[in-house]
């Protein structure tokens, strides 16, 4: 369904001003277009967008109809108000929320001649609420929900230059009519979980696009999008089987594959044994199953690092990006450091308070847009790092949800959260799986066990082998100190 056709030129209108020198709006709508299909493709969002529209009964035909509110979310810049402030240089008026009453006006036309139905309208209509926050942080969708009466006069403006199959005043009449009937009761028969990750995704995509084609414009930087492409596969498979690398022994588990399988505890003598027989026996359940989510149990020292490596370059034909999730600088450092043997350094990035690298002093600019959109196919970060993309609502913290789709994600020593919060996770955890197929790989020494916290179907493997109760672990001693010993200290 077409929204957007225009009935009048709109060659003169601008959206943005460098020094003395404009970009065209429909210049700006190109760019944004394009930054918009190279994300989807690469990301593989189409699917997991019709996937989430089936889940509210609605045609995914209608993707299309989002991409377009996506493309024109700047159509509030076309009144003559911001177009006399931009060629001035002083904007007095804001377009975001006019923009967003010209789509509701717009999707109240298509209700009006029947192409739209109510469930397809109120769905469409909370959607589009995602143009009115494009230059803020969101809100409760039901504080946006509102006719503003003194911006009337510039969505009435805007519709001269469009095409609507029904006379004007009708559509502000009825735009005005429906945002009065909307109440709670429509709104939460779609607001869910399933709802939120939708928004947040299109919300995610739009905000970024639109920084992408405004930054191209305005300081020439052109952004590529990178993730893990087949020249990268390679490389990775290539390193991960060198023996050139310092203290790498994965060919030697690769060797002996099979034959590791196949050990029992008692069979085991030594702690690289024992480490080889782990990563081999977790290896083979991985091939093997089915499911997006996987929790693994290993003592410290059981090689969990390289555990985590191998099951990766298992994803690397099917997923886009990695992202390694830690709650501690110091182990990031740690697992940074040896991820980066095997991954060439222009793929790979820290993200945490002590690192942010905009060491490319001649073009700090675009170094700098890397960082900020995390445009590394490898990314490591913390937990609250990565859970601020999920739950903050600042413009920031959303630039980079979508890069979650398809992805894979490491999360390590998850014990340290607060055992309050895993019921929360193990919800997380699914929906991510379920609906922007993420692959989830959780990793602890002492692990708790997610699928209790969820009434779910079973949607979480267990790849702990029973090899990891080796005496071979039994390392430490502990010694309870008495009174007197405690004063010492």
């Amino acid at each position: 369904m077409k929204l957007f056709t225009f009935s009048k030129s709109i060659d003169d209108k601008m959206a943005h001003k460098k020094d003395e020198k404009f970009e065209p709006f429909i210049e700006h709508v190109r760019k944004t277009e394009n930054y918009l299909k190279e994300l989807i493709e690469k990301y593989c969002i189409e699917e997991i967008l019709k996937n989430l529209f089936y889940e509210f009964k609605i045609r995914d035909s209608y993707v299309e109809t989002v991409y377009e509110i996506i493309k024109y979310h700047d159509i509030g810049k076309l009144t003559e108000e911001f177009q006399d402030g931009l060629k001035l240089g002083n904007i007095s008026i804001t377009h975001s929320d006019i923009g967003f009453y010209t789509i509701s006006s717009l999707l109240t036309d298509k209700a009006l001649s029947g192409k739209l139905k109510e469930k397809e309208f109120v769905f469409l209509l909370l959607i589009a609420t995602v143009v009115s926050r494009h230059h803020s942080f969101l809100l409760d969708i039901n504080e946006i929900l509102f006719w503003n009466e003194e911006k009337e006069k510039y969505v009435r403006y805007i519709l001269e230059f469009l095409e609507t199959e029904n006379d004007k005043d009708t559509i502000i009449k009825m735009t005005k009519s429906a945002f009065g009937n909307l109440n709670m009761r429509k709104i939460k028969k779609v607001i869910n979980i399933e709802f939120y990750l939708l928004y947040k995704l299109l919300n995610s995509l739009l905000i970024t696009c639109d920084y992408l084609a405004t930054m191209e414009f305005m300081k020439g930087v052109k952004f590529i999008p990178k993730i893990i492409d087949n020249g990268l596969k390679n490389e990775i498979f290539e390193n991960i089987s060198s023996r050139k690398i310092n203290g790498n022994f994965n060919p030697d588990i690769d060797k002996e594959i099979e034959k590791l399988r196949l050990m029992k505890k008692e069979e085991i003598f030594d702690l690289n044994t024992l480490r080889s027989v782990i990563t081999a026996k977790i290896e083979e359940k991985f091939e093997k199953s089915k499911k997006n989510v996987f929790f693994i149990e290993v003592p410290t020292g059981g090689g969990k690092t390289n555990i985590s490596l191998r099951l990766i370059r298992k994803l690397l034909g099917k997923k886009k990006k990695v992202f390694y999730v830690i709650p501690y600088v110091n182990i990031i450092e740690q697992s940074f450091d040896y991820f980066r043997k095997f991954i060439p350094g222009e793929y790979i990035t820290r993200y945490d308070h002590k690192y942010i690298d905009i060491s490319d002093d001649e073009n700090k600019e675009k170094s700098y847009t890397q960082t900020l959109f995390l445009n590394f196919p490898f990314v490591f970060t913390t937990h609250v790092g990565f859970f601020d993309m999920f739950f903050r609502n600042g413009k920031s913290d959303n630039f980079n949800f979508y890069q979650i789709a398809n992805s894979a994600i490491i999360f390590d020593e998850v014990q340290a959260y607060n055992p309050k919060f895993w019921n929360t996770l193990s919800n997380i955890f699914y929906y991510l799986s379920k609906y922007l197929n993420t692959t989830i790989i959780i990793m602890s020494a002492t692990l708790p066990d997610f699928t209790k916290f969820i009434e779910k179907e079973d949607f979480v493997e267990n790849l702990t082998p029973d090899v990891v109760d080796h005496k071979l672990f039994e390392r430490a001693n502990y010694v309870f100190l008495d009174k007197d010993v405690e004063k010492k200290f």
